[in-house]
């Protein structure tokens, strides 16, 4: 871990410790292999220094500040990742409630529709079944049944009514 020691005129040192070793040879070879492996990164350089028909110096600065600004942009975009990763962390415990609170509705609700079918199903009255569209056709007796388990929701309304 990086610890830092201020002091009123500023910062004194930062502490090397074991872990930034490897971190800065990792990230110096990434970003070797990245230049390398990507022409896009170069062959504008070389282009321009060529048709503009400048020295050497004044390439190694141009392309020097470019790098600066590719990599402070890089750095920044991570940065503002590691802040969009931190809310969301944030979130973790209002969206494990709401998952929790979600999950008992769904159990609620499904076992009070199980007790009103239950209801419905030991209710028993005398009522008759009529089915418009089995008259009309003429079918009655056990077609008009069939009927009748094809659109159940119609034999729930008519009990209900």
């Amino acid at each position: 871990m990086d610890r830092r020691a201020f002091t009123k005129d500023g910062l004194r040192g930062i502490t090397v410790t074991e872990e930034l070793g490897p971190l800065a040879l990792t990230a110096a070879s990434i970003g070797f292999f990245h230049t390398l492996l990507g022409p896009d990164h170069y062959v504008p350089f070389i282009m321009m220094s060529w048709a503009r028909k400048w020295s050497g110096a004044k390439t190694a600065v141009v392309t020097l500040a470019c790098a600066v600004g590719h990599i402070g942009s890089s750095v920044v975009l991570g940065l503002i990742g590691v802040a969009f990763g931190l809310a969301v962390k944030g979130l973790e415990g209002v969206e494990g409630v709401r998952g929790s609170l979600a999950g008992w509705l769904l159990i609620t609700f499904g076992l009070a529709y199980l007790v009103w079918g239950i209801r419905l199903l030991y209710r028993r009255h005398p009522h008759q079944h009529t089915l418009p569209g089995a008259l009309v056709l003429g079918i009655g007796g056990a077609e008009k049944n069939r009927l009748l388990h094809l659109f159940p929701w119609r034999h729930r309304l008519e009990c209900l009514s």
